[in-house]
């Protein structure tokens, strides 16, 4: 009896092994890099990070010397095994952005607040740096 090829079979094969091979490196994520957005209005400087499972418990903002630090942890949920497989992608761990403040933000009025899953910083400039426009006069 002639049996046919057929290559996807075992390359789905090849893959599923695969996965299941490294489910367990998937498991053991120390730390992640979440994603963030800088953006410069007329009065303030704002950070966006996307923190999704985290809570406001776990995160720390701090201003030493000049540079922000935002940190925090996102706890891995541990699941029972049940019937089948199940795997754990979502990334957990301990995280730290830094950053340098600019010459122009106040570090006494800086805030932090956390929704829907985005820590929004708020990083006011201080009244000296904002611009102001200034009359022309005509000497006579």
């Amino acid at each position: 009896m002639l049996t046919v090829f057929n290559p996807w079979t075992t390359l789905a094969r090849d893959l599923d092994w695969f996965s299941r091979s490294n489910e367990s490196d998937s498991q053991t994520t120390t730390s992640f890099v979440p994603r963030l957005d800088i953006v410069e209005e007329a009065d303030h400087y704002r950070i966006d990070i996307d923190l999704p499972g985290v809570e406001a418990k776990d995160v720390s903002v701090t201003v030493e010397r000049n540079v922000l630090t935002i940190s925090g942890e996102r706890k891995l949920e541990k699941e029972d095994k049940r019937e089948g497989y199940y795997r754990l992608e979502r990334l957990s761990g301990s995280f730290t952005r830094a950053f340098e403040l600019p010459k122009d933000v106040d570090p006494e009025s800086i805030s932090a607040a956390s929704k829907n899953g985005v820590l929004s910083v708020s990083l006011p400039k201080s009244a000296v740096a904002k611009a102001r426009s200034i009359e022309v006069k005509t000497l006579s």
